[in-house]
């Protein structure tokens, strides 16, 4: 598979977009957008604590309700640009996060990259693990790096850096739901309308250790590349 590609990944909290959209990565040479993570140093920027539009995107962000979407279709579009005038590909892992923004950014999409090259997978979990995984998750604070802890206990440090390990203010219950809620009214409706747009759409079974389901997003990479 070249490496001047377009994957876009999709599911729930705690499908493991983030895990899947780094190992992919790192294997094919493709350039991460991790939009949540942007957006997350953006609003907690202490240099933003006065500013009313942002002070409003981290209200936002910690009641689980997605943030402005044409601020958002903005700092997506201008890094997806910047991508590809280095020459190489990208993976969005959980973007674009509505149907609007989706209308907006994919005829870019396929203007900088070509509809071919753009592969769009959906990862789907049970909302019972989402729910799960969500509230057992840490997250180093130095790296960033997720801590899967059904593979690996109970850590006191970060074990990629030694980093002290927190949990993100948005992975608890009430907040889960109400992201599961937001994920099923404002982003499945998606899907319908890349496929009708002519997108290939493929869902994977994301309940299996991270490894295996990039297996299957891999060999399935595999298989249309040689189509």
């Amino acid at each position: 598979m070249s490496s001047n590609n377009v994957i876009i990944l999709y599911g729930p909290p705690g499908s493991g977009k983030g895990t899947q959209a780094n190992l992919l990565a790192r294997k094919l040479g493709l350039v991460h957008l991790d939009t949540g993570r942007m957006l997350e140093g953006i609003i907690y920027d202490s240099d933003k604590d006065k500013d009313p539009f942002v002070l409003k995107q981290r209200e936002l962000f910690e009641s689980g309700k997605l943030l402005d979407s044409d601020w958002v279709f903005g700092l997506i579009k201008e890094n997806i640009e910047r991508v590809h005038l280095a020459g190489l590909g990208v993976i969005l892992s959980g973007s674009p996060r509505t149907l609007s923004e989706a209308q907006k950014l994919l005829p870019e999409l396929e203007k900088l990259y070509g509809k071919e090259k753009i592969k769009v997978f959906v990862l789907e979990v049970p909302e019972e693990i989402s729910l799960e995984r969500n509230k057992n998750r840490m997250v180093c604070s130095f790296c960033d790096a997720p801590l899967l802890t059904q593979y690996v206990g109970n850590p006191t440090a970060c074990p990629v850096c030694g980093g002290k390990l927190t949990k993100r203010k948005v992975d608890n219950p009430e907040t889960i739901k109400i992201r599961l809620a937001e994920f099923h009214e404002l982003t499945e409706p998606i899907f319908g309308y890349m496929e009708k747009e002519g997108f290939a759409v493929k869902k994977i079974h994301a309940e299996e250790a991270p490894y295996q389901v990039f297996g299957e997003i891999n060999d399935n990479l595999k298989s249309t590349s040689r189509n």
